[in-house]
């Protein structure tokens, strides 16, 4: 849930604990201070600088982290959440990402798309099941636009969409794959708990 808020921590906490060893030892020899800092001191600067430095942090990384982006095919995407439940296959990848889920679009033969689901559950032990096909239903077609997370994603699953749901874990945590016979496209929508 609070998954944004790791990798930006974990670097201001490690440039922290380094400012509090080094500022003591080189405070008189670098910075040409006529007194050494003391423990207690650097202490305090790194106390107040650190949630500054956190969402400075923040800003730089999550450019490269969260948005929009393209790949021709899935063995480009770095990131193995996003990788694991895409069709090999898959070409035209367009991947929007947040820190709690990713939506993908990416195109797809139907024949390649039905031997690969199966294979999620036998590849990973904690998939529990994967059901579909279903047709879309009105609750189905919620504008993505309208959310918060990918405020970019102006999609609408086409009419001829048949949706694939994979549960990997009793608490809900899974994938949908909408798929469209008529453009060979498939819509995945993945969220992490």
């Amino acid at each position: 849930m609070y998954g944004f808020l790791v990798l930006p921590f974990l670097i201001t906490f490690g440039l922290a604990v380094v400012s509090f060893i080094l500022m003591p030892l080189l405070g008189k020899k670098v910075f040409g201070l006529k007194k050494r800092i003391s423990f207690i001191r650097s202490a305090l600067v790194v106390l107040v600088l650190f949630i500054p430095s956190c969402i400075g942090i923040m800003k730089i990384v999550d450019p490269f982290r969260y948005g929009t982006f393209t790949y021709s095919t899935p063995e480009e995407i770095y990131d193995r959440r996003i990788r694991r439940w895409m069709p090999p296959t898959a070409t035209d990848v367009v991947v929007h990402r947040s820190d709690v889920g990713h939506l993908a679009q990416f195109t797809v033969d139907k024949n390649a798309l039905m031997e690969w689901l199966p294979q999620i559950c036998k590849e990973y032990a904690f998939c529990k099941e994967i059901i579909g096909p279903r047709m879309l239903d009105t609750t189905d077609l919620i504008t993505v636009s309208n959310s918060r997370l990918y405020k970019d994603v102006v999609w609408k699953y086409p009419e001829d969409s048949g949706g694939y749901d994979a549960h990997l874990s009793g608490n809900g945590a899974g994938f949908t794959i909408w798929y469209s016979e008529s453009l060979n496209v498939g819509y995945l929508d993945a969220w992490y708990w």
